[in-house]
């Protein structure tokens, strides 16, 4: 379930014009092929419980899909409506709801390493971090490279 607030679902709504059940100027058939890149199933019934149209579903998404889903969704439409248009005021407010999304999910999830909360800052700590769980791989196998941890084949 992702933290979007009402006020802030009102920006992505203007922002993707579902004033109508639209959802900029997708069509149905592009409307599913988008959400494919993202592996949601848009067109099952667990996206219809406010009704089929596209905006609907897209609603439906934002309220039972968790804050990283919908943060990838949304960028991915901002994507498509830059192609468009040029950036404008509302797209920016939009991007800011989305950082703060992403803030809310603080936790940091590795193989191996239980899940932690970690401090919204400084950027050194979450460095450290890092290289001790890497460095944890590495004593085990110390074949391992950059490019292994940067690949995820640990």
């Amino acid at each position: 379930m992702s933290d979007l607030k009402f006020h802030e679902k009102k920006v992505f709504e203007k922002l993707f014009k579902m004033e109508h059940g639209f959802v900029l100027d997708l069509s149905d058939k592009e409307f599913t092929e988008f959400f494919k890149d993202y592996e949601i199933p848009i067109d099952s019934e667990k996206y219809h419980a406010k009704g089929p149209s596209k905006a609907n579903r897209l609603r439906t998404l934002w309220e039972i899909e968790s804050n990283d889903v919908v943060v990838k969704v949304n960028r991915g439409l901002f994507t498509y409506l830059s192609m468009e248009n040029n950036v404008n005021r509302l797209f920016r407010q939009a991007e800011n709801i989305l950082s703060n999304l992403e803030k809310l999910d603080s936790k940091i999830r590795f193989k191996g390493v239980k899940n932690i909360d970690l401090p919204p800052k400084p950027v050194s700590v979450l460095k450290q971090f890092v290289q001790a769980g890497a460095h944890k791989y590495w004593q085990k196998d110390r074949t391992l490279t950059q490019r292994d941890f940067r690949e995820k084949r640990v």
